[in-house]
């Protein structure tokens, strides 16, 4: 399965192109390569890019972003609204 970040790549036809479209020049690459987290905003991003759903890609991101006890709050809360918590993959 694609990452979203893949598929944004592939959408807009290659890593500069992306970059360029998300004012995000050397980040990109570190996102793409997975040295760097998603933050919400960006998942959001991507996910207008390549037709996804922004906010559904938001609250993964955040979601997968917290550590420790907040991060298992957080999916307590959010799991309920996905039918599966590993499609943290289509994104992550």
């Amino acid at each position: 399965m694609q990452t979203l970040i893949d598929k944004a790549i592939t959408v807009c036809g290659g890593v500069a192109k992306l970059a360029v479209r998300l004012d995000v020049q050397a980040n990109v690459i570190s996102m793409h390569r997975g040295g760097r987290p998603l933050s919400p905003e960006t998942a959001s991003e991507l996910a207008h890019v390549t037709g996804d759903d922004a906010c559904e890609a938001a609250i993964i991101a955040m979601v997968f972003r917290a550590k420790g006890r907040k991060k298992q709050t957080l999916i307590s809360i959010f799991k309920s609204q996905f039918e599966d918590i590993s499609i943290e993959k289509k994104y992550l």
